[in-house]
């Protein structure tokens, strides 16, 4: 699954993991790819329900 979430769907994007704060690298590359579309698709569907989509 993780490498599905380090590129964006929509635009390409290289999304890496947020810096190491304690949480798995995989839980910092899930919040990055939802601050992504947070950012630069604030209209997708995925931040409506994320949970149906990661």
């Amino acid at each position: 699954m993780e490498s599905t979430l380090s590129e964006c769907p929509e635009c390409g994007a290289s999304i890496d993991p947020l810096p190491d704060d304690g949480f798995t690298r995989y839980a910092r590359l899930v919040v990055a790819y939802l601050d992504h579309f947070a950012e630069e698709h604030p209209d997708h569907e995925l931040l409506d329900a994320p949970e149906g989509h990661l």
